[in-house]
């Protein structure tokens, strides 16, 4: 499933193309200023991609605000995508959530993909495969290509409909020549040998042309291609350079991986802040797996103070989303009644859930637990 990401043509804003940059700053500036909603959008637009000025999420947030606040559906979804993302702002699914249904209701398909995303992910409503499926088909049917790319995702995965790789093949093919999400999954399928034979060298040209688009989960993969010296020659500086543009564009994965590199010093001179920083971030995109380390670090007290509160507050986050090695790591707080009240009940429940989904130290764990109960 596609992550939220900005595409429409920072370049397309129907004026004039002739003009310089300061000049054409100036006439958006002008015309919204005078109240223009599209202007209004553009000029945020502007700095939220940094198209030949410097970023400026709090210039974007003025003026998407402005526009949306007039009813600019375009303005409404990018403001939804900095709420999503907490770019200038307080990271707020529910609040992105509110302006994407807001825009719906004219009909734009962006905000379809966008809530289709919030759907498939859980995050500020009940996650929910079929609304994600029917938001995006809704999208697809409208053309949009983002749409088009989550739709042919789900046929290859099978989730909320049948699996069907010709049906996912025939929607990828319509739009990967000139669309970097459609690139990246064509890599991906090529790279794996889901629905077309294993390729490493087409997955590394198709996802290098995602990449060179600044599509921040292309960068990602690609910077593990380079280290992996898959379909290319093993490269370490430059697979560390895609990983830090990909997180630098707020990509969880990145910023989760990134930060574990800092965290022991691997590829990096090692840097426990760095790390922490980029795995609070990723964390609060809620990613399980930046989750369960920070739990894990703050259980141990390994390059920060022990802390038995953030600990369970971390581990309980990934939990929900089955991150195994916090279902046990919870399990053993239960047990020895650290930072929460001794339960062995509830220790015994979660020991079981992480062995009976594969997890080996919950595994011996529970066995262990069960001689000790038995004595």
């Amino acid at each position: 499933m596609c992550q939220l990401s900005n595409y429409d043509n920072p370049n397309n804003f129907g004026f004039a193309d002739n003009l310089s940059q300061p000049s054409r700053i100036n006439e958006l500036l002008n015309k919204a200023n005078d109240g223009n909603a599209k202007a209004q959008f553009e000029l945020g637009n502007l700095y939220y991609t940094g198209d030949n000025v410097q970023i400026d999420y709090n210039q974007a947030l003025k003026w998407f605000t402005k526009s949306a606040d007039q009813g600019y559906s375009r303005a409404q979804c990018y403001l939804g995508d900095m709420y999503y993302r907490g770019q200038g702002v307080e990271l707020d699914y529910k609040k992105a959530f509110d302006l994407y249904t807001l825009a719906n209701k004219q009909n734009d398909p962006y905000a379809k993909v966008s809530l289709g995303t919030l759907y498939y992910d859980g995050k500020g409503v009940i996650q929910d495969y079929q609304k994600s499926f029917a938001f995006s088909k809704e999208a697809s049917d409208q053309g949009d290509p983002i749409a088009m790319v989550s739709l042919a995702q789900f046929y290859l995965s099978g989730i909320a409909c049948k699996k069907d790789y010709a049906k996912a093949l025939e929607i990828l093919n319509k739009i990967v020549d000139k669309n970097s999400y459609a690139q990246l999954v064509y890599g991906i399928m090529y790279l794996s040998g889901q629905g077309v034979p294993k390729d490493n060298q087409k997955a590394f040209e198709l996802i290098s042309k995602a990449s060179n688009q600044n599509l921040a989960e292309a960068q990602y993969e690609l910077s593990y291609l380079y280290l992996k010296g898959a379909g290319t020659k093993q490269d370490v500086p430059k697979a560390l350079e895609l990983l830090k543009q990909s997180s630098n564009q707020c990509y969880a994965r990145a910023q989760r991986d990134l930060g574990a590199l800092y965290l022991r010093g691997i590829f990096v001179k090692q840097d426990s802040t760095k790390a922490i920083d980029l795995l609070v971030k990723a964390s609060n995109q809620n990613d399980e797996k930046a989750q369960a380390l920070l739990g894990k670090l703050y259980f141990n007290g390994d390059c920060v103070d022990q802390n038995y509160h953030k600990a369970f507050k971390f581990l309980s986050q990934a939990s929900i989303k089955n991150d195994t090695n916090a279902i046990c790591l919870l399990a053993q707080m239960y047990l020895d009644g650290d930072g929460v009240t001794q339960n062995y009940a509830k220790a015994e429940e979660l020991f079981s859930k992480a062995a009976y989904k594969g997890n080996m130290e919950a595994q011996i764990k529970l066995g262990q637990f069960y001689v000790l109960k038995k004595i």
